[in-house]
């Protein structure tokens, strides 16, 4: 398992024993009903906020970051897309210290591994012959604007449970 990096920090095994992390859209924009009721959509930006939520036996340890600036977060959920080129344009900045991987889908379930090369934002995946579709999968760098985390001790169970969301800057 990689390991979850807010900052500079390497939050410790002992710290994310139970560890979940969500991805959650966010986009400004706006949506406007047209005199024949149709909806359209507009939108100025897209980016992510993520929720993280641990539990372990000691504390999470981000007392010292700096709140008033932004954080680079190094996630531990992987992102995906689907497709049936052997070719596509990866969205955001990578872990540096994670691979991105490929799976090709050849009947209903049987997904198998296959490589993947990768050149600046483009993954290129090596083709399966009767491939139906690939799978690409990440492992996001977010720079995020964060509030202190929400903590928590159960006394008698020793355990500690925290919360962290940060917003894409």
């Amino acid at each position: 398992m990689i390991p979850l990096v807010v900052g500079s920090v390497i939050i410790p095994q002992d710290g994310q024993v139970a560890l979940e992390q969500r991805y959650v859209p966010v986009f400004g924009g706006s949506r406007v009903r047209l005199s024949d009721g149709s909806l359209e959509q507009y939108t100025r930006w897209r980016r992510l906020r993520t929720e993280i939520t641990g539990r372990g036996w000691v504390p999470l340890g981000l007392d010292l970051l700096d709140y008033d600036d932004t954080v680079l977060i190094d996630c531990v959920a992987p992102r995906s897309t689907i497709t049936t080129a052997t070719s596509v344009t990866l969205p955001g900045v990578r872990r540096p210290d994670a691979d991105v991987v490929a799976h090709a889908r050849l009947g209903q379930q049987d997904w198998v591994r296959t490589d993947v090369s990768v050149s600046g934002e483009t993954a290129t995946i090596m083709a399966v012959t009767d491939a139906l579709q690939y799978q690409v999968r990440w492992y996001p760098r977010l720079t995020c604007w964060l509030a202190p985390p929400d903590e928590g001790l159960d006394v008698p169970g020793a355990d500690w449970d925290w919360r962290l969301v940060g917003e894409e800057a």
